[in-house]
């Protein structure tokens, strides 16, 4: 980006788009639209970069300006994160449980489908296992499913209120 910005000082490329919108006789520069054309990619790209990894909300946690995720919601936020590589999800419903990884997710929130890989579905009131599947579609209402994430570490809560039980412990 730098580069194309001294290729435009060194052919004198002379920015006049402004001048051209508010004078009739002013004459469109054909050079400062090739420039500009150009140095929109590398700029798209990087505002691609920006949001996709959702850098100004990475930034704003590390000062602690903002608790925002960046996300839609929880859903989004826990789908598009590297977290839930192995997750347990109880359809109380229909009494199942599967046991697997999540491949795809439906991102919108018309419709919520999930694709569950190396699945293991179980009775969810006796856990006992029903059949093993290398692939599940799996078309359920977020708002009726329960994900559990079993492979997640517990964090480290600041401020946790200790119970009676530890007090007296210890």
């Amino acid at each position: 980006m730098l580069l194309l910005i001294k290729i435009a000082l060194k052919n004198d490329v002379k920015f006049s788009f402004l001048k051209v919108l508010i004078d009739k006789n002013a004459t469109i520069n054909f050079k400062e639209i090739v420039f500009v054309t150009i140095l929109s990619i590398p700029i798209g790209f990087l505002f691609t970069f920006l949001l996709n990894y959702k850098v100004l909300f990475r930034v704003a946690h590390k000062l602690k300006i903002s608790k925002k995720f960046g996300d839609l919601d929880v859903w989004s936020y826990i789908m598009n994160s590297k977290t839930p590589e192995w997750v347990v999800i109880r359809d109380i419903e229909n009494d199942l449980m599967y046991e697997g990884w999540i491949e795809a997710f439906s991102d919108s929130t018309g419709v919520d489908e999930l694709f569950l890989r190396d699945v293991k579905v179980y009775k969810n009131s006796t856990a006992e296992e029903c059949y093993e599947i290398p692939g599940l579609y799996l078309p359920r209402k977020r708002e009726n499913l329960i994900i559990e994430f079993p492979l997640l570490k517990f964090s480290e809560y600041k401020g946790r209120p200790q119970r009676k039980e530890d007090k007296q412990n210890g």
